[in-house]
């Protein structure tokens, strides 16, 4: 009987073992989540193809013209952008108010606070911008309604009833009113507009 059940013991010590072994693919919690992203192209304020985003994990790579031209590399608490020659374009990175947008590693740019259901925009010396996605997607920039429509199957972006950008696939309003953000360059806004939908939806 002793036997029997020291024996049972052994068993269920060593189903306990196999279990905690580590997959060699990877976190399956990775991959999932990796395998929720979709494509998504992002145009300009003319309707010109800024660039196409492939998921490739925890990254998107990016391609314009048919050439790559960086990728966007999402982490817990940041998304970073870099372009072709592995240079820094933008950085998004989690603070416990919101978040910051930055030019390059180190380079702060825009300070993000959450006000509501939207956000509450500044610069990085903290004079203010704006207002985005307070309601539907909607906000105001410098005097300038923001909003966000669905046409063609890509939301697009206005600001002071003109066209800012555009983007197709799996994104919220309020992600894609960061195209709005026309003071920074096209890479800081995609970062943004990932960010918040990864971290901020």
């Amino acid at each position: 009987m002793r036997r029997s059940l020291w024996a049972l013991a052994l068993v269920a010590s060593l189903a306990g073992c196999e279990s905690n072994d580590p997959s060699p693919a990877g976190s399956p919690g990775t991959a999932e989540q990796g395998a929720s992203r979709s494509a998504f192209e992002v145009e300009d304020e003319g309707g010109n193809a800024w660039a196409s985003a492939t998921p490739e994990g925890s990254t998107y790579r990016l391609e314009a013209g048919g050439a790559k031209s960086g990728k966007l590399s999402i982490e817990p608490d940041r998304v970073k952008a870099k372009d072709s020659a592995g240079s820094t374009t933008a950085k998004v990175k989690a603070k416990d108010y919101g978040f910051k947008i930055y030019k390059d590693d180190e380079t702060a740019v825009m300070k993000v606070k959450r006000k509501g259901a939207g956000f509450k925009i500044q610069t990085a010396e903290g004079a203010a911008v704006g207002e985005l996605a307070t309601k539907s997607g909607k906000g105001e920039l410098s005097g300038d309604a923001v909003e966000v429509v669905l046409e063609g199957g890509k939301r697009v972006v206005r600001r002071g009833g003109a066209k800012v950008g555009a983007v197709s696939g799996d994104f919220s309003d309020k992600a894609a009113s960061f195209l709005a953000l026309t003071e920074l360059p096209m890479a800081q806004r995609v970062a943004a507009m990932v960010f918040v939908q990864e971290h901020e939806s």
